[in-house]
């Protein structure tokens, strides 16, 4: 028991860290669960996301168009082909949770230069799910034979390895602060 206690306060700032980021997301998943799952933030993030992708690259002349399902979800098509379907669940709401959740648990900062830090990573994040978007789109179109890596991996591995960038000069921003 002894060693427990001792661990834990030479470990008090992760522990702190690790029950307050784990709170979060026990809390997200409830109120996301029964109240508000396919609801208004998903809808919109999902339908904004399929407008601005089919439009961007309609300016190219690709002449695509869009379809909103009965659940919400979007459809993406080209000459009544289906090129991507787009879920809630691939609408990036659980990458902000996530990363908004890790910076507003850590200890470094104060409020607003959490709240301003964590805005912009929302708009960062968003514009890399946009840019995910649209490349799926394309590999669909040009090589429908990588959808399935591109989607599942290489894409993933990238709009996590820019959240965990975000992570990273975060806490970067703020070492010599908690030392």
């Amino acid at each position: 028991m002894q060693e427990i206690r001792l661990f834990l306060n030479e470990n008090r700032k992760l522990f702190n860290f690790l029950v307050k980021f784990g709170a979060l997301l026990c809390t997200w998943e409830i109120l996301y669960l029964f109240f508000l799952k396919d609801g208004f933030i998903d809808v919109f993030l999902t339908k904004s996301l399929s407008i601005l992708a089919t439009k961007g690259l309609n300016i190219c002349s690709l002449k695509l168009d869009y379809f909103v399902e009965l659940r919400g979800s979007v459809v993406i098509f080209q000459n009544s082909h289906s090129l991507l379907r787009i879920a809630h669940n691939c609408n990036g709401l659980i990458l902000f949770i996530v990363y908004g959740g890790f910076i507003w648990a850590t200890a470094l900062g104060s409020i607003k230069e959490k709240i301003n830090y964590i805005f912009l990573g929302f708009i960062g994040i968003y514009t890399i799910n946009l840019l995910r978007i649209i490349c799926l789109i394309i590999t669909s179109i040009y090589a429908p034979e990588f959808v399935p890596f591109s989607h599942k991996y290489l894409y993933t591995l990238l709009v996590y390895g820019f959240i965990c960038f975000l992570w990273y000069t975060w806490i970067e921003k703020y070492k010599s602060h908690a030392q």
